[in-house]
């Protein structure tokens, strides 16, 4: 069997994004035990998840993300809040940040989809483009108190995303560690 590796596309977080969320992680980690929180230099707002490719598909594969992500403008996504995660029934098993969906991120998603399918045969089926990083995840599902959640301070709520990146996804001892393979411009031809 041909040797693989468990990778995905996303759009890393500034500083000026992430820290204020990483700060917020901090200040609540206590009142929620049941929670693995995510380490602030795994932050990352996924764009596909692509899953097991051949080894020998990566470099073809990286060529024809590359394609997309020049075909892509730059992204510009704003914050908006921090929810419980994935977005059905009453329950959450993650916290995310959330980011506001636009048309542009959605157009980035497709057209990256799209590139990677040949490549990528466990591609989940197509669903609607929500941009969100995700801060933590639930031994067990959680319920959402009545009073919400607080709210990081976000003085600068906005930013640009000039590049897409093409992340590996390793198994370790204390969960997965991500790996930078390459990073490709949007809108670069």
């Amino acid at each position: 069997m041909a040797k693989s590796k468990r990778l995905f596309a996303g759009i890393s977080l500034p500083e000026s994004v992430g820290r204020p969320i990483a700060d917020w992680s901090r200040r609540v980690a206590a009142d929620w035990p049941d929670a693995k929180w995510m380490a602030w230099e795994k932050y990352h707002i996924t764009v596909c998840f692509f899953g097991g490719v051949a080894e020998a598909d990566v470099p073809v594969l990286s060529d024809a993300l590359a394609a997309a992500a020049a075909s892509s403008a730059p992204l510009d996504l704003r914050f908006s809040r921090i929810e419980f995660g994935p977005p059905r029934g009453r329950y959450g098993t993650m916290f995310w940040a959330s980011f506001e969906p636009t048309p542009a991120f959605a157009a980035a998603v497709k057209a990256v989809r799209n590139a990677a399918l040949p490549f990528a045969p466990s591609i989940p089926e197509e669903k609607a483009a929500l941009p969100h990083v995700t801060l933590a995840r639930f031994r067990r599902p959680a319920m959402p108190g009545k009073a919400g959640l607080p709210q990081p301070d976000m003085p600068q709520p906005l930013f640009r995303a000039d590049s897409l990146t093409l992340f590996e996804s390793v198994a370790g001892s204390g969960g997965h560690e991500y790996h930078v393979l390459a990073n490709y411009p949007f809108g670069v031809r």
